[in-house]
């Protein structure tokens, strides 16, 4: 049988500050300002997210995983998005390429981080979904993001000719 009571134990022994504080709104009514308070210790000032937010990759540099998985967290739990992004759709713009990627920083994998990400998050399929669904995904962004998804692959066709 699952105990709440265990699994609480569990999270406020092993979980970082933002994953205590989301137990608490989750589940013991607590306010969805500490939750925003310990989020915001990963926003960086030019709106983009680092710091580990995500366990994978422990850069302090914003980053295109960070926003992914923070949003994924608001979208799963039902969080309600405040000012918490604020200036984060501007800084999804800085770093949207001209071919709808998006670009990770110099020195992402300087720090520790999962070898499966190497390559660090280049799709902005989910990012852009989720900013949509919250009002707050500039027209660019989902216009390259469009664009992208249009292109047909070639699965090799011209190789070798």
């Amino acid at each position: 049988m699952i105990s709440i009571d265990n699994a609480r134990n569990f999270v406020h022994t092993h979980g970082v500050m933002w994953e205590r504080a989301l137990w608490d709104y989750l589940f013991d009514q607590g306010p969805t300002e500490r939750v925003h308070q310990c989020l915001s210790c990963y926003k960086n000032k030019d709106g983009g997210w680092g710091h580990g937010l995500e366990h994978d990759i422990k850069s302090p540099l914003s980053n295109p995983l960070m926003l992914e998985f923070l949003l994924s967290v608001i979208r799963d739990t039902g969080i309600p998005t405040g000012t918490l992004l604020d200036k984060t759709p501007e800084w999804l713009e800085s770093v949207q390429k001209p071919d709808g990627t998006l670009e990770n920083p110099p020195g992402l994998l300087d720090f520790p981080h999962a070898k499966w990400w190497e390559e660090g998050q280049k799709k902005p399929d989910s990012i852009t979904g989720n900013l949509i669904k919250n009002n707050l995904c500039p027209p660019t962004v989902q216009e390259k993001n469009q664009e992208l998804g249009n292109r047909k692959p070639d699965f090799g066709k011209n190789q070798g000719q």
